[in-house]
């Protein structure tokens, strides 16, 4: 059983082919860090708008936990 599964396998399929590395090749004019894909003005907004969410979410916990009263 084991010599037909090697006979269906292709062993080249299975190697690891080396790829040129970054460091090899010359950077592009103009490119710069991304991060996920995203450029550092995407990335900020990203931030602040986790900053908002957490700042909302906690609010929202502690004014139903009573721990904060709202001044009506």
């Amino acid at each position: 059983m084991d010599d037909d599964l090697r006979k269906l396998v292709d062993v080249e399929d299975f190697l690891i082919k080396e790829e040129p590395s970054a460091a090899s090749q010359p950077a592009a004019a103009g490119s710069s860090r991304r991060f996920l894909g995203m450029t550092p003005p995407q990335r900020f907004i990203i931030a602040v708008m986790i900053f908002v969410l957490t700042f909302i979410l906690g609010s929202f916990v502690l004014i139903t936990s009573g721990k904060v009263v709202l001044p009506l």
